[in-house]
């Protein structure tokens, strides 16, 4: 889950001026941190997965910040979303078959830049949304 409050772009890897969500299948929620260490965001993302015969669906309840986000602090306020407030947002799935490398990158655009793997660092590469009423 790529997400860019402001859809300003960017460099993002070690900082909060937009967030590269890993969201695990048990619902775990990681990014890297300032300190460039792992961290869990678990509060950004509610995860609910169920399965409907062969199908398996996620629903997800995400909180959006902006780049003021303070990893050290209890006090950051999710962004309330306006009408037509525009954000950088793309949504993939990396496919590991339990060895060290991703072994494919599937989402909502058809390349996260060169070799489908700049999602992570830049923003630029996000997709957008415009939420209207």
């Amino acid at each position: 889950m790529f997400l860019d409050e402001d859809r300003s772009g960017g460099i993002h890897q070690y900082n909060h001026q937009a967030f590269a969500y890993h969201v695990s299948t048990e619902g775990h929620v990681i990014d890297k941190g300032a300190s460039q260490e792992t961290i869990f965001f678990d509060n950004h993302i509610e995860v609910v997965r169920f399965q409907e015969e062969n199908r398996h669906l996620w629903e997800m309840a995400i909180k959006l910040f902006d780049d003021q986000f303070d990893e050290n602090s209890t006090d950051n306020v999710p962004v309330k979303i306006l009408n037509k407030k525009s954000i950088g947002f793309s949504i993939a799935y990396g496919d590991n078959d339990g060895n060290n490398n991703r072994e494919n990158f599937m989402g909502s655009k058809m390349t996260h830049g060169i070799n489908n793997d700049d999602g992570y660092i830049n923003s630029d590469v996000f997709g957008s949304i415009l939420f209207i009423e």
